[in-house]
């Protein structure tokens, strides 16, 4: 007879010492971890490198990059990519062989049983019906047996209550695997992404942190305000290469249309929101880090 499920391991209503040592020590279920400031990526760091960017790019999603971390990037992806069509296509070609080797399959045997029953005439069946054994007669009664059952009946209904028989059983197709997209996906977005859709921008450094490495902790000021950029919101203008708080640009270049830095006209269509940094507040984005894992409940 069956266990009960009471003498089931996990049935009792309390923990054992193995299971809450095994929670206390945070081995199951959901672990969230609250990300401060330092988790996060700082104003004009590159999304690659997690440094500052040299020779800084910026992205259609606003995120800024290296230059040569972002062009090594999107030539390595672009030969993967390539690699993946190739395989893309010879599978096609082998399933459209396969395909066609199945219908040459049924017009053959269909023509075959189509000239066996001109040719052969009773003479021919006679000769099949002597060389086939007792057990193949009775498997080849028992089938025609079931078709005409099948026929006289509601073939659907048979096929749904008895899907093992042979004759309801389908052919394999193999599913087709989508095509591998034609250009390499952002870093950050995973949208598609082109080196002449990168925009060089020219960064301001803040003159007290002027004499830090490329690799020590940089910040950039506002060109127009000169504030230092934290956590603030940063438009950036393609057409002119600038970028500003975004207070600032509604203050000063929305109303005329102008960039205050350069003094050329742009159009709403060349403004940019950069991706600035955040902090460890909720308000500023995300601040907290999920991994799922079963629990014993």
């Amino acid at each position: 007879m069956p266990r009960r499920h009471g003498q089931n391991a996990g049935a009792s209503a309390f923990w054992h010492r193995a299971e809450d040592q095994k929670a206390r020590d945070g081995k199951q279920g959901t672990v969230k971890q609250r990300l401060g400031s330092d988790s996060q990526l700082a104003f004009a760091h590159c999304g690659l490198t997690l440094s500052p960017a040299l020779d800084p790019v910026v992205s259609p999603s606003g995120h800024v990059y290296s230059r040569e971390a972002i062009l090594e990037y999107l030539l390595t992806k672009t030969k993967q990519l390539k690699r993946q069509r190739a395989r893309h296509d010879e599978a096609a070609a082998r399933r459209q062989e396969e395909e066609e080797e199945r219908a040459r399959s049924r017009d053959d045997a269909a023509l075959q049983s189509f000239e066996d029953k001109q040719a052969g005439g009773v003479a021919g069946l006679v000769a099949r019906r002597e060389e086939e054994t007792q057990a193949e007669r009775q498997d080849r009664i028992a089938k025609a047996k079931f078709i005409d059952a099948s026929l006289d009946g509601n073939r659907e209904d048979i096929k749904r209550t008895s899907y093992w028989v042979p004759q309801f059983q389908p052919e394999h197709l193999e599913e087709a695997p989508p095509p591998p997209p034609r250009r390499p996906p952002s870093p950050m977005t995973g949208a598609p992404l082109r080196a002449k859709d990168l925009t060089p921008i020219d960064l301001v450094q803040d003159g007290e942190d002027a004499g830090r490495s490329a690799a020590g902790a940089r910040r950039y000021v506002c060109p127009v305000s000169r504030k230092q950029i934290t956590t603030q919101k940063v438009v950036f203008i393609r057409s002119t290469g600038a970028y500003m708080l975004k207070e600032v640009a509604e203050e000063l270049a929305f109303p005329t249309m102008t960039c205050p830095v350069t003094g050329k006209r742009f159009r709403s269509s060349d403004v940019l929101e950069l991706k600035s940094e955040a902090s460890g507040f909720a308000a500023s984005g995300r601040v907290e880090a999920v991994t799922y894992r079963p629990t014993m409940t």
